[in-house]
């Protein structure tokens, strides 16, 4: 297969004759389709380069980018003299083209059919393959494997096995895994905190973020702040709360507009509801997402008037709102009656309730508030 589209492509094209391999490289990046791709491949074999690992490495690549996986797996598994770069390569194209089992064989095929050793990349690819498809074996597998070639430290292999445990639901493993690293970045203390969120374990998250400000080696960021508001806010934990406003503010997290949205639920949570206006006028030009959080902010603390008003000032806003948006938002609506008309009303005149999403989630909070009529009319 690979060789009758090397040799359709080289009868189908003409490309001058390239005397700088790195050429190559250049072409590579200028390639946009597979047909042109295939093109500097039939050009790298005329030019006997077909045996160059670099410009084989590369094209696997650029064919992974294009989606062209079996192309790029036959290319691989016909190569004489692979490295172990090559192979990982091939991997993350499988992980990213939606083929985590085929970059779980393959990792497999390199331990078992070639001499090569494994690096903290191959076993970082593996790891996630694992806990994408959920296959706790596999995952547990490679882990030991990682242990035994000493890798299983390394941050990003740490990071990602941390992640699989917590996607397993097996805290306790995760936990472990993360009290061996001896050396520990942003990224694995955030998939801690965002592993006990996940697994709503929100005290574990508060006291995994108090030994994370504690350690000042370690610079924390806007993700961390988002993975930690949620469990705060379950908690109703509103000096923690606080605090996290302050430091964020100190550290210069505040000023991301999903920062801004995570502290308008946090503060809604505990029923501080007199923040929220100030919290909404840090927003430059706020999107759908932050009006939502206000107008689910004001209605779960009975300010019904206010989030009425505010959903009329989105809909002016000219944000472009859509069923998706709707069916969120009618829910935490429920028990507002006003709020639900204001929302029924602009579904009915923008043609939403052609989509069965929005009538079916009107329904439901029409009849859970025994409003069997206006039911009745939104089905």
């Amino acid at each position: 297969m690979l060789l009758r589209t090397v040799t359709a492509a080289t009868a189908e094209t003409a490309v001058a004759v390239i005397n700088n391999k790195n050429s190559f490289f250049d072409l590579f990046k200028a390639s946009t389709s597979l047909s042109h791709l295939a093109q500097t491949h039939a050009q790298i074999i005329l030019h006997g380069h077909q045996n160059d690992i670099q410009l084989l490495t590369k094209l696997t690549q650029r064919l992974s980018d294009l989606g062209a996986i079996p192309y790029a797996r036959d290319l691989v598994l016909s190569f004489h003299k692979p490295d172990v770069f090559l192979f990982n390569v091939l991997m993350l194209g499988f992980s990213k083209n939606g083929s985590p089992h085929s970059s779980l064989s393959l990792f497999s095929h390199l331990r078992k059919h070639t001499d090569l050793k494994p690096n903290s990349s191959t076993y970082t690819y593996a790891i996630s393959a694992a806990s994408s498809i959920h296959d706790e074996r596999a995952g547990r597998s490679v882990h030991g494997q990682a242990v035994v070639d000493g890798f299983d430290s390394e941050l990003h292999v740490g990071s990602n096995t941390v992640k699989m445990y917590f996607k397993f639901s097996r805290v306790d493993d995760a936990r472990k895994v993360f009290d061996r690293m001896s050396e520990r970045d942003v990224v694995l203390w955030n998939t801690m905190l965002c592993g006990y969120r996940e697994n709503e374990m929100y005290e574990e998250s508060v006291k995994v973020f108090r030994d994370l400000i504690n350690e000042s080696c370690t610079r924390w960021d806007s993700t961390t702040v988002l993975n930690i508001l949620p469990a705060v806010a379950e908690l109703q934990e509103l000096r923690v709360g606080m605090l996290i406003h302050s430091l964020a503010m100190k550290t210069g997290c505040y000023s991301h507009d999903f920062v801004l949205t995570g502290f308008i639920s946090l503060y809604s949570k505990c029923g501080k509801v007199e923040a929220l206006s100030a919290l909404f006028r840090e927003f430059c030009a706020p999107d759908v997402v932050a009006y939502n959080a206000m107008i689910h902010g004001y209605a779960s603390n009975e300010e019904t008037e206010l989030s009425v008003s505010l959903f009329r000032k989105l809909v002016l806003s000219g944000e472009r709102l859509n069923s998706s948006t709707l069916v969120s938002l009618i829910p935490v609506s429920g028990g507002h009656l006003m709020l639900v008309y204001a929302i029924h009303g602009y579904s009915l005149k923008s043609g939403f309730l052609s989509h069965e999403s929005v009538p079916t989630a009107l329904t439901t909070v029409y009849s859970k508030m025994d409003e069997m009529e206006s039911a009745r009319k939104a089905f």
